[in-house]
């Protein structure tokens, strides 16, 4: 399990996703927690800068990812592009922290 609250901003993370059998492997950094109603951590929004597939995980893309993150997850991937700026995509995986 990740805990991200664990993890200052800015700072940088290799991470693996597999999902079914691909594997991706990314570098990101955190940017920004999204909060729940009661100002409680919900999300945490990681910045891709670094990826092995740009097709699937484009660079500069926002993952959001639940605070707690373990095991398989589902979240959605903030991906803007000139053409649809509110593009977002759902993905899935097991996660794990490369270091």
């Amino acid at each position: 399990m990740i805990n991200w609250e664990e993890y200052n901003f800015n700072e940088e993370h290799n991470l693996q996703i597999v999902d079914d059998n691909e594997t991706f492997t990314l570098k990101v950094k955190m940017i920004e927690y999204e909060w729940s109603l009661h100002r409680e951590p919900y999300l945490a929004d990681l910045k891709v800068i670094e990826t092995n597939n740009e097709e699937i995980y484009p660079l500069d893309s926002i993952m959001r990812l639940p605070i707690k993150t373990k095991d398989d997850v589902n979240f959605l991937l903030f991906a803007p592009c000139d053409m649809a700026p509110a593009r977002e995509f759902k993905r899935k995986g097991n996660i794990t922290l490369l270091n």
